[in-house]
This record gives structure tokens, C-alpha cells and sequence, in this order.
């Protein structure tokens, strides 16, 4: 069964800014040397997404998505990076939605929300 996508807004976030995971673990020594190695293979990206200018219809995409549809952060979903300035610009991403925030009114009709997205 394929995963589901992220729904399709009208407006594109405001930003997108990708965080890359520490893949590294270290271990201070009784000498006080410092002894690091990989921990993991790969380090996983979180991307913060905000959006500002939000219908109200495309807030609630996005509520009903978590909720309904991913159920908060159990169910893995495509989500691709529609950010112009990212080198991540149209890639197509595996993610977990974490910390949707509380939106806010911010002026007549238009709201703003952010999250993370994790990469799988």
C-alpha cells in the first residue's frame, strides 16, 4: 500500500529550513580525551515548515491530515520540499508530521501553523 501525501494547499510556506540530525556519538574519556564515531549511517533531515497567510479551508487540510489520515505521527506519508531557495527543492521525502503547533489568527481570514517533518 503506498503512502499517503501531503495534501495540496493554496499557498506555499513561508519557509522550509532543514535540520540535520547529530548521526555522531561521543564518550569523554577519565583523561579527558574525547572518543566520537558514527552512530548511524545516515543522518535524517527535520524540516520546521511555516505557513502564514492560511485559509481556513487549507488549515484544515492539514488538521484533518494529521488527524485523520496519519494520525499524528504513526503512520509514515510523502511529503515533498517545495521550498525554491532549498537544495531539497522538489524531493520527494518518507516522513513522520511531528509537533503541529497551535494555530493562530493572525489577520482576517488568514491563519498560520507550523510543524516538523521528520525523515524516516
Amino acid at each position: 500500500m503506498a503512502n499517503p501525501n501531503f495534501p495540496t494547499l493554496t499557498k506555499a510556506p513561508v519557509s522550509i529550513i532543514p535540520i540535520p540530525e547529530d548521526a555522531g556519538l561521543s564518550t569523554e574519556m577519565s583523561d579527558g580525551y574525547v572518543v566520537s564515531r558514527a552512530r548511524f549511517t545516515r543522518s535524517r533531515l527535520t524540516f520546521s515548515v511555516n505557513y502564514t497567510a492560511l485559509s481556513y479551508a487549507d488549515l484544515e487540510k492539514i488538521q484533518d491530515f494529521y488527524r485523520d489520515t496519519i494520525y499524528g505521527s504513526a503512520v509514515v506519508f510523502d511529503w515533498i520540499c517545495n521550498d525554491p531557495n532549498s537544495k531539497y527543492y522538489n524531493q520527494t521525502f518518507q516522513a513522520r508530521m511531528t509537533e503541529l503547533g497551535e494555530p493562530s489568527f493572525t489577520q482576517p481570514y488568514w491563519w498560520s501553523v507550523s510543524f516538523k517533518v521528520v525523515q524516516v
